[in-house]
């Protein structure tokens, strides 16, 4: 509470988060603002957190390449494609599950 009274009433109080210092934003009126300013307030993270998680993962990245990256990986994983790539491996699971249960064996799935 030090560090809010030492900036006024504004709503704002420095901390150190994540091996830097940050602004912490408490009353609605500051939210709003820093919420509704694009100009003023970029988002993003902070510079150690980048380095931990990759400047090329998908938070590290920009909008369009994120939209860019995520139409590129989003149909493989979930598409059609995907599914069709394994039914053959499920379906010989299903089948020998139920036929080792059917004479009582139990077998670990692969």
């Amino acid at each position: 509470m030090h560090n809010c009274c030492r900036f006024g009433h504004t709503g704002l109080c420095k901390v150190h988060m994540f091996g830097s210092s940050s602004i912490i934003v408490i009353k609605p009126e500051a939210c709003r603002r820093v919420l509704t300013d694009d100009e003023a307030f970029k988002p993003g993270w902070p510079y150690s957190t980048v380095n931990v998680i990759g400047k090329n993962s998908f938070i590290g990245i920009s909008d369009e390449d994120h939209m860019r990256l995520f139409k590129l990986t989003v149909a493989p994983v979930n598409g059609h494609e995907s599914l069709s790539t394994y039914l053959r491996y499920i379906e010989d699971n299903v089948v020998t599950t139920l036929e080792n249960g059917k004479h009582g064996t139990d077998r670990i799935l692969n």
